[in-house]
């Protein structure tokens, strides 16, 4: 009789320390220096009807050419319309970019009105164009020709190209997947560093700025949260994690946007804005999420090493994607109608 109770008791001893070994491990191995690899994101959008649009954030086929006294390749293709019946086509380079280029394309009785907003990131720079363009749109490609534009200046932009975006189906009531690509073709390098006391700095490089966001990690089972202070709020992000040959796989879960979305009063609904931007029949969205998927490599110690710690300005990076892109969406519908 004792001699079964001791055994019992040494096999859970024994179970008990195995787990919290596996566990121990499993966080051992979060720790070092990883670098950001890839970055996936995604809406998912249920709606009441069939419906098919453009995916604004995808990159198409072909492109949409400035030249002149500005110089760009765009390559995406969205429909937009502020007032009912009036359809406007807009093509825009990636809004993380060091200049943000949105060419607004609309059909009149006397001649084609294009219009282009320049904005440059991290600066108060800002200027339009206004002109004429000869353009035809069948709802998946443009094509542009004698397009020319002028500032109040009178620097000149010719456009023209031709750009094929990429075609989303919704059929109704089915949760559909709407790949974005917000930081493709951008300069964005980010190193994350993970200690082991449980703190974890995170280096960002945008062009020629530099951030860095700091706190503290913890883990439990497959999820990993990072805590830190914002405008004296403590913040919570949580994501599930895996390593495998050493990659560390950051994975938001899904979330609704419209929870933490600062709209200013007076300005539209949140569904009204997802279906304004994606160009969805009024009404029809029944729900909306985001997530995100982001991959590290493990950096060498050698190499880690030499990861430039000069902080020029504290921002918080770990904050929830759909808070990221929903100042993002915010900025561009405002440029737009403005």
């Amino acid at each position: 009789m004792n001699r079964t109770i001791i055994k019992t008791g040494l096999i859970f001893c024994l179970l008990v320390i195995s787990c919290n070994k596996d566990e121990s491990s499993s966080s051992d191995r979060l720790v070092g220096t990883w670098a950001l690899i890839d970055q996936s994101s995604r809406y998912i959008i249920t709606t009441n009807s069939d419906q098919t649009i453009l995916n604004p954030y995808e990159k198409g086929e072909g492109g949409t050419y400035l030249t002149g006294a500005e110089e760009a390749t765009l390559t995406l293709l969205r429909t937009f319309s502020v007032v009912p019946d009036e359809e406007s086509v807009v093509v825009n380079n990636s809004s993380i970019s060091e200049k943000y280029y949105t060419l607004t394309l609309r059909e009149r009785t006397l001649a084609n009105s294009v219009d282009l907003f320049v904005n440059e990131f991290n600066s108060d720079y800002s200027d339009r164009y206004y002109g004429t363009a000869e353009f035809s749109f069948d709802g998946e490609t443009i094509v542009i020709s004698d397009g020319i534009m002028v500032n109040q200046e009178q620097d000149t932009v010719w456009v023209s190209g031709e750009l094929t975006g990429v075609i989303v189906f919704i059929p109704a009531n089915t949760e559909t997947p709407i790949n974005l690509r917000i930081i493709a073709d951008s300069d964005v390098n980010e190193t994350l560093i993970i200690n082991g006391n449980n703190t974890y700095v995170r280096t960002h490089s945008f062009f020629d700025d530099m951030y860095i966001s700091e706190g503290e990690w913890s883990t439990n089972n497959d999820q990993i949260t990072f805590t830190y202070e914002s405008e004296d709020t403590t913040i919570h992000s949580s994501f599930s994690y895996s390593i495998a040959n050493d990659i560390l796989t950051l994975k938001e879960d899904e979330k609704d946007p419209c929870l933490d979305l600062d709209i200013s009063p007076g300005w539209l609904e949140c569904f009204e804005l997802y279906e304004m931007m994606f160009s969805l029949d009024t009404a029809s969205i029944e729900s909306i999420k985001t997530s995100s998927v982001k991959e590290y490599e493990r950096i060498p110690v050698s190499v880690a090493m030499g990861v430039p710690m000069n902080k020029n300005e504290s921002i918080h990076l770990y904050e929830s994607f759909s808070d990221q892109l929903s100042r993002i969406i915010i900025k561009k519908q405002k440029n737009q109608i403005g």
